[in-house]
């Protein structure tokens, strides 16, 4: 990946798209090869394009059935055929077999690694850099199919709390009059996770893991007891200069490392929205103009930092090697997951943050061991 590209593309070129109309999808900094990634449409048709290669098999996508909540996209189909070695048939009611068997729905509701508080709110904000909490216990009981499913299936739990992320940040940016064509970006953004969450759950199903079921998300409070404007600064901040750049980066690393088709294909158009959504928070610092709340902001950085970082990320403890089979899949191992971070904090996070006139020395100093 080209990091000086990349701050190019989410942070110089946002700056001056604060008060103007966004495109719909980003610039990609890293373009897949020709002939990679299956394209898919805004409209929701499957992600996975044509049959993609799975083991010595092939997986399709089987008959589009139901309907994500809320948007109508077209999830894992009501007969979708799986075929990975000796991996049997798939639907959407119920786990795929693959392997030695289908992996057990009580294990994939307990993977997310997003814990609830008391009142059910997400306690640490949506990223793609943590892996099911139970994936390492089970890696060696499951094939790798089954355990790379297992974090698609956190994923689409991710996607959905994001989606809520973004609607509330929409609605709150329209309550201090934020530009409209970033409100609007917002709302685009929230109907994107609904996709992506679709999509997620899709891949999960084809690689022998029952997808999880909608549920309602209550997006936990970025910072609290503070008035609006700053309120929006820091969702701005944390969802999208933070979280989304960093989902940019990691993304960026799944595609160069994924081997099936569908999977490529998955990747790539989450990538071109989440480059759109990164920008929202860029684009929002720009317009701006209030020194002190940007002093306060700089202040907060190290909280919001810490919210999209996992302990796991930051383990010294050594990893399961069966890990490093499964980047073909779309998991990247923590060695890969951590260079990820560090590159988007030192290349991106930081230096944006810079750019925006927004201080870094607290945020420098809580991560000295990288920047």
């Amino acid at each position: 990946m080209n990091a000086s590209k990349l701050f190019h593309v989410l942070v110089v070129g946002s700056a001056a798209l604060g008060a103007h109309t966004l495109g719909c999808g980003g610039d990609d900094p890293d373009p897949a090869p020709t002939g990679g990634a299956a394209g898919t449409n805004a409209a929701g048709t499957s992600a996975a394009g044509a049959a993609g290669t799975a083991g010595t098999g092939t997986a399709s996508a089987g008959t589009a059935g139901t309907g994500t909540a809320g948007t109508g996209t077209a999830s894992a189909g009501a007969a979708g055929a799986s075929s990975a070695g000796a991996a049997g048939a798939a639907s959407a009611g119920a786990a795929g077999a693959a392997g030695s068997g289908a992996t057990s729905p009580a294990c994939v509701a307990e993977c997310a690694n997003h814990a609830r508080d008391e009142q059910g709110h997400c306690s640490r904000l949506p990223l793609l850099l943590g892996v099911p909490a139970l994936l390492h216990a089970v890696l060696r009981g499951v094939t790798p199919e089954q355990a790379a499913g297992l974090t698609w299936a956190q994923r689409a739990r991710v996607e959905r709390e994001a989606a809520a992320f973004f609607a509330r940040l929409g609605a709150r940016m329209r309550g201090v009059g934020a530009p409209g064509a970033l409100i609007e970006l917002a709302e685009r953004a929230s109907l994107d996770e609904e996709r992506h969450a679709a999509w997620a759950t899709e891949l999960a199903e084809r690689l022998g893991v029952r997808g999880p079921a909608p549920e309602d998300v209550a997006p936990r409070e970025v910072v609290a007891g503070v008035p609006d404007d700053r309120r929006v600064l820091a969702e701005c901040a944390a969802l999208s200069c933070v979280t989304e750049s960093l989902s940019t980066v990691a993304l960026l690393a799944m595609r160069e490392r994924a081997t099936r088709a569908d999977v490529r294909a998955v990747l790539h158009e989450v990538l071109r929205d989440e480059i759109a959504h990164a920008r929202l928070g860029w684009a929002y610092l720009s317009t701006v103009d209030d020194a002190r709340a940007k002093a306060w902001l700089g202040r907060e950085l190290p909280a919001i930092v810490d919210g999209a970082v996992t302990d796991e990320l930051l383990s010294d403890e050594p990893e399961d090697a069966a890990m490093g089979a499964l980047e073909g899949l779309g998991c990247l191992s923590r060695a890969t997951r951590r260079a990820v971070f560090v590159a988007a904090l030192r290349d991106v996070i930081a230096p944006g943050f810079d750019a925006c006139g927004v201080p870094t020395g607290a945020l420098r100093e809580r991560y000295a061991r990288w920047l």
